[in-house]
């Protein structure tokens, strides 16, 4: 009997490899263990035909692997099944809706980021203002920035997903003047 496979779902931004457990001397019955045979999938119905006990898991996606073990006298053990392994390679992507970049505008902003991601799911999303600052401001749902004070102000955002992979740096530039201006009189003469 093959005992000992993690029942653990596991997520990776990079190849990752499941051992499954090494077998010992010892075992249930008399004649040994002659052989564990596996097989990887991402609809859980693949039947067990490679020998070994290692098994490397690379595809994206959730997968599932698939095993069972034979003794030395070919009696051969029911199927089991490891519990989804999720691997996600895709990093998440994040934009905002802010149509006024860099343009002058006189009244209260709400900008809105959509971070998206297919893989191991978002985690977060953070911001910070400032030309080449990194953002470090973490951001809830609904992912919204206001804006009601007068400033010229470069707003720099990301996400990160579940397996730790970040979307590229987006940014805006909100540039807010709600004050009138004045003219003032100036009379000269002679």
């Amino acid at each position: 009997t093959v005992n000992g496979l993690s029942d653990q779902s596991t997520t990776s931004a990079s190849l990752q490899t499941l051992i499954l457990p090494t077998l010992s001397s010892t075992c249930n019955n008399l004649a040994g263990i002659k052989e564990v045979k596996y097989c990887v999938d991402q609809s859980n119905n693949c039947d067990p035909t490679t020998q070994g006990t290692s098994v490397a898991v690379t595809q994206e996606g959730s997968n599932y692997v698939r095993y069972y073990s034979v003794d030395n006298a070919g009696n051969a053990e029911d199927i089991k099944t490891s519990i989804a392994i999720t691997i996600d390679k895709t990093a998440p992507a994040i934009t905002d809706n802010y149509i006024n970049d860099g343009v002058w505008v006189n009244s209260n902003q709400i900008i809105t980021l959509t971070p998206t991601d297919s893989g191991s799911g978002l985690k977060e999303v953070k911001y910070c203002t400032g030309v080449g600052r990194t953002p470090n401001t973490t951001l809830t749902s609904p992912y919204q920035l206001s804006y009601t004070t007068d400033q010229d102000t470069i707003v720099r955002y990301q996400a990160w997903d579940n397996s730790g992979l970040s979307s590229d740096i987006g940014q805006y530039n909100i540039k807010l003047d709600k004050v009138n201006p004045t003219t003032a009189k100036t009379l000269t003469g002679t």
